[in-house]
């Protein structure tokens, strides 16, 4: 059940050829573990600090090459398997804002149980006792995760949201690089895909 939950919140990558969003994550040394769990779209990525996915370190009591990671992360998913509640303050942080806590019933579906500190902005789909069942738990525990990771960056004074902020990207692409002939974004954007779609030059005259 674990597996099929860690395949429902993005696909595994080989950290040593990953192109995208890495997390923060060693790439090079390889000692947060060779692969990951990550999940993208067309506006935004996300890379997983899965620590069973990191290698244990047998003289190390604390594992703190894992609570580097994990307790330094505003948002936790935590997959709970005990019989016990899920205690927020397991992991001593300043961080780990808000839990998303997954516990698997003897039914097959699952029980959602939501943490989070007073401060926090409300965040969905998911409500602290829902029971849901395995179709769509990677899905609405991922976008659950991410939606509390907007809520919680969205108190900082200088947030700016994904898609503004890709918009002045391009235009600072389109000022840097444009021609008098493409100095609108309209046609610049047609002077470089144009060909690409059509086979023939179509930029905007």
């Amino acid at each position: 059940k674990y597996q099929d939950f860690l395949d429902g919140l993005g696909w595994e990558v080989d950290m040593t050829t990953h192109p995208g969003y890495d997390g923060l994550l060693d790439r090079r040394c390889i000692t947060t573990g060779r692969f990951s769990r990550y999940y993208s779209t067309a506006t935004h990525e996300i890379m997983y600090h899965v620590v069973t996915l990191m290698p244990t370190k047998e003289n190390d009591m604390q594992q703190i090459h894992k609570k580097r990671h994990v307790g330094n992360d505003h948002i936790q998913i935590v997959y709970c398997n005990d019989k016990k509640e899920f205690r927020p303050k397991t992991i001593t942080s300043q961080f780990n804002d808000a839990h998303v806590v997954v516990y698997p019933l003897e039914s097959g579906k699952y029980r959602i149980q939501i943490h989070k500190k007073e401060f926090m902005p409300p965040f969905g789909p998911l409500q602290d006792g829902m029971v849901i069942g395995p179709e769509m738990l990677g899905s609405l525990v991922r976008l659950t995760a991410f939606n509390a990771s907007v809520a919680r960056r969205s108190l900082h004074p200088d947030y700016i949201g994904p898609l503004p902020t890709r918009l002045a990207r391009i235009r600072d692409i389109i000022q840097r690089y444009s021609s008098q002939e493409t100095k609108t974004p309209a046609k610049y954007l047609a002077s470089l895909f144009g060909k690409l779609t059509t086979g023939k030059d179509v930029s905007a005259k």
